[in-house]
């Protein structure tokens, strides 16, 4: 499959947050020129225009963009068992300003920076298979795409009997 990308993107390393419609917490999980992809809390409708604040040297960069594609990614907890669904977001950005501009490949620039510095020769990590670890990672097969979410109906109902 060919990447359509006008840019390449970058992941970032580190947990960088912005905020999508200015009240949505959302990780950064990659960032380019053109557009960013975030974890969110909440699912975005395809092609509907919002703002996002992205974190740069210089304060927080604000954006607008069109959301290419949104879907459930995983599932995570929060404090206690709470458990939540996780939406991945691919946004586009639209009508940037050259400052905009500017200030995103300053970003990317630190980004690449970063990665430079974090990768050595010297920092090798010992083979998977020496690690029980390795051993689980190694035999793990890995989904990608939606994901699918079968509810039991009698479940639901037997566990809502049980609180009352």
């Amino acid at each position: 499959m060919n990447d359509r990308r006008r840019s390449e993107r970058l992941k970032v390393g580190e947990d960088m947050f912005g905020r999508v419609k200015a009240t949505v917490p959302a990780r950064i999980l990659d960032l380019s020129r053109h557009g960013i992809q975030v974890e969110i809390p909440s699912a975005l409708r395809p092609a509907v225009e919002c703002d996002i604040s992205v974190p740069t040297a210089e304060g927080d960069l604000r954006l607008r963009a069109r959301v290419r594609r949104c879907r459930a990614a995983s599932m995570s907890s929060r404090e206690g068992d709470e458990r939540h669904l996780v939406f991945r977001a691919g946004l586009e950005f639209v009508e940037v300003s050259p400052r905009a501009i500017r200030a995103l490949e300053q970003t990317l620039t630190g980004l690449v920076k970063a990665q430079e510095l974090t990768v050595t020769p010297d920092a090798a990590e010992p083979p998977a298979a020496t690690t029980a670890a390795g051993e689980k990672a190694k035999t793990a097969k890995r989904h990608s795409g939606p994901i699918k979410i079968r509810l039991d109906s009698e479940h639901i109902r037997k566990r809502l009997e049980e609180e009352d």
